[in-house]
């Protein structure tokens, strides 16, 4: 191993931080290359070795492009003020939804299986298992020279969350008292998973692609904005719309997103206050 080639590494992982912000269209990603990432996400580790995730991809241009221009709204710049997330726009998406494994190989003390699915379980090594598979999914399309940009706003429009399941094809658990026969979506009554308390089992998602080289990688040409409307009385802890937001023009020709991770003039990645201790 040589002193190049861990630099070159660390340097790829150091790439991975950066949240692409626009993409070359002209460019198309081969087939193979996706192949490749999609057998790196689904033999990365996990607990027990057990599948604790469904993985969904998106190429298709224009429903990545109608998901990007109607259900990405939630990069907020200031008060009720926000931005889409243009990273959604890329050439290739992957989404993590997280799910209970057909297998199970956890024991309590006494050697029984845990059938109840702890929180443990159901929450914790999800989660794991699914910023194991696209760190990885990450790291790998940066070697093979892609940007790449992590997303969590699916959910901020009036609608936007049953847009990206319809789109993925993706069955929520049902309600135990719901209609039987639902597809898609929440169910009603809406469900909620007791042990993590949430609604949801989609998590994330990671584009990958071309970044368009007229651009830094914080910049796009998308000088939109959108703000709630008033019948929300927007004010505190809101992290969702009930009305569609208005949308507005900005008097400028490039936006910019806070580029946190690396700094802007020199492109040098910047440390986080992580606290580390190496026991010799």
């Amino acid at each position: 191993m040589t002193e190049d080639w861990i630099k070159n590494n660390l340097d790829k992982v150091k790439n991975t931080r950066k949240c692409q912000r626009n993409w070359d269209h002209s460019k198309q990603v081969p087939e193979q290359h996706i192949q490749h990432l999609i057998d790196v996400a689904v033999n990365s580790p996990a607990k027990q070795d057990e599948a604790y995730f469904d993985l969904y991809i998106v190429t298709n241009r224009e429903k990545l492009k109608s998901l990007y221009k109607d259900h990405s709204w939630g990069f907020v710049v200031d008060d009720d003020q926000q931005y889409r997330n243009p990273q959604i726009d890329g050439h290739v998406l992957f989404f993590w939804a997280r799910k209970i494994p057909e297998t199970n190989r956890n024991a309590w003390v006494d050697n029984s299986i845990k059938d109840s699915q702890p929180f443990s379980r159901v929450w914790v090594n999800c989660l794991t298992a699914i910023g194991l598979s696209s760190g990885m999914v990450a790291l790998t399309a940066a070697n093979l020279g892609y940007a790449t940009g992590f997303c969590k706003n699916h959910f901020q429009q009036p609608g936007s969350y049953k847009a990206w399941i319809d789109v993925l094809g993706h069955k929520e658990p049902c309600h135990p008292d719901a209609d039987p026969n639902y597809q898609k979506g929440m169910s009603n009554p809406e469900w909620v998973c007791p042990y993590s308390g949430m609604d949801t089992t989609l998590i994330h998602s990671l584009n990958i692609g071309f970044p368009d080289e007229s651009l830094e990688w914080f910049q796009n040409r998308d000088t939109q904005y959108m703000t709630s409307d008033p019948r929300d009385q927007v004010k505190g802890e809101v992290d969702c719309l009930s009305y569609p937001g208005i949308v507005h023009e900005l008097d400028q020709d490039i936006i910019e997103f806070y580029p946190y991770s690396h700094d802007r003039d020199s492109n040098n990645s910047i440390d986080r206050p992580h606290n580390v201790r190496w026991i010799r």
